[in-house]
């Protein structure tokens, strides 16, 4: 295992704490040199926050009207919303305003359907009539068309990844069209996928994965891209009935709308990927007329409705935060509380029992200070986001600081035997040793200095 890196040095007298994290090793640790005794201490500060994951159950956040027929969407990284509107045969961008949504852009075209965004901020839209799909370029608040491809016989959804590359699903074939750029402008079909009856709609996670939702069987399609790319291996997974809009979040997980039917509501299902491919984790209950869905890059989730409105949706805010495993005595303490979810900015407080003596929680979560105290203590933290009305959830955290360590010798650095003992204490991986005496040694010369210097002041005075 690689030695562990050093996150910082704090100058505290009479100690000098230097933090450190090991590699692939969530725990990080303080390596407390006392100044005069030279006795390495390592306190445990707890795991550091976890990598994003993100809740799997949604908030509605509010609906915007754009009137017609949503039938699909995209969002753009301004936060711009496209929207194919089928029943008026028209392509729309809209910006949000604070009372819903504005018309910046409009185009008229031919059975418009699904719409998706290049890279490069053109519109790809599928004309579900003339089985072609349409390049749109906005210029002066309208849309032109820049290149029109044939390739299906009754495209649908379309989805691009982040090469350029054009995703359709084709209801008229039952398959998969996949167009690429060509190298001397233009498109070409480049590949056709056999899949399932009734394709529908169709999204492209980060690492190329396929889904594709189908209406008559209560499947989504899943085509696991090879290594090369050029070849898919097809697998399916059950979500629910009347599948229709399909999106991917940035972690890979799959989120499919269900229209409900025969008295089913119209549902929300989220999947997660898995050893054994992806499996339905959760699912709730959702705007009526639910038909379409798009992901923006802040993870915000907007569906559109067969009556026009689109109903934005985030996860819910939660945080896993974890107490510090273990506290001391005099031992300065530095972590910053995770949370997930919500919108906007996050602000913490307590709101019963207390923090450790010497600790206090900053409104961004931050905790901060040196325990004075030994002994026990529980707090319940709350965190909310920036909405109005604001979205809260609180975690409660309880522990125990212990008390400062004894004293040992007074002059030179840890000895060899010294530092051993500390790294058994912290149940360090053996491969960390070299890293970490490093690091004693650093802190025991610098404490060693620091004594020299304060008794030749001494002596001075």
């Amino acid at each position: 295992m690689p030695p562990p890196s050093l996150l910082s040095i704090a100058f505290g007298p009479p100690h000098i704490a230097v933090a450190v994290e090991g590699e692939g090793s969530p725990v990080r640790r303080a390596i407390v040199v006392t100044i005069g005794a030279a006795v390495a201490v390592v306190a445990s500060l707890g795991a550091s926050a976890p990598a994003s994951a993100l809740s799997n159950t949604y908030v509605d956040y509010g609906e915007g009207t754009v009137g017609g027929f949503v039938s699909s969407l995209a969002v753009a990284p301004d936060g711009s919303v496209i929207v194919g509107d089928n029943a008026s045969n028209t392509v729309g961008k809209y910006l949000a305003a604070p009372s819903g949504y504005t018309l910046a852009a409009t185009y008229t075209g031919n059975d418009p359907f699904g719409v998706a965004l290049e890279p490069d901020g053109d519109v790809v839209v599928a004309d579900r009539t003339t089985g072609s799909i349409n390049i749109l370029r906005e210029s002066g608040g309208a849309f032109s068309v820049i290149s029109s491809v044939p390739v299906a016989t009754t495209p649908l959804g379309v989805a691009t990844d982040g090469d350029g590359t054009i995703f359709v699903a084709d209801y008229g074939s039952d398959s998969l069209r996949i167009v690429e750029p060509s190298v001397g402008g233009g498109y070409t079909l480049a590949q056709s996928v056999p899949v399932a009856p009734d394709p529908r709609f169709v999204a492209v996670a980060p690492d190329g994965t396929v889904a594709i939702s189908h209406q008559t069987s209560q499947d989504v399609t899943i085509l696991t891209p090879s290594p090369s790319g050029s070849a898919y291996s097809v697998s399916t997974v059950t979500v629910g009935p009347a599948l229709y809009g399909v999106a991917f979040r940035a972690d890979g997980t799959l989120l499919a709308v269900s229209l409900g039917s025969f008295g089913a509501p119209e549902t929300l299902y989220v999947a997660r990927p898995g050893p054994a491919g992806y499996a339905v984790t959760t699912s709730q209950t959702i705007a009526s007329d639910s038909y379409s869905i798009a992901v923006g890059a802040d993870d915000r989730v907007l569906i559109g409705t067969l009556s026009g409105t689109i109903t934005t949706y985030r996860a819910a805010l939660t945080s896993s935060a974890t107490p510090p495993s273990v506290m001391t005595v005099g031992v300065p303490l530095s972590v910053t509380l995770p949370a997930e979810g919500g919108t906007g900015d996050y602000v913490w407080s307590v709101s019963s029992g207390a923090l450790p003596t010497g600790l206090t929680l900053g409104a961004t979560g931050g905790l901060l200070g040196t325990p004075t105290t030994a002994g026990g203590w529980s707090a319940t933290l709350s965190v909310a986001d920036a909405a109005n009305p604001a979205n809260s959830t609180s975690v409660v955290l309880a522990g125990t600081v212990d008390p400062a360590p004894a004293g040992a010798p007074t002059s030179g650095a840890p000895s060899g035997a010294e530092r051993g003992a500390v790294l058994a204490a912290t149940g360090a991986d053996p491969g960390e040793a070299l890293g970490t005496s490093a690091l004693l040694l650093f802190g025991g010369a610098v404490a060693f200095a620091l004594s020299r210097r304060r008794n030749a002041l001494r002596q001075r005075d």
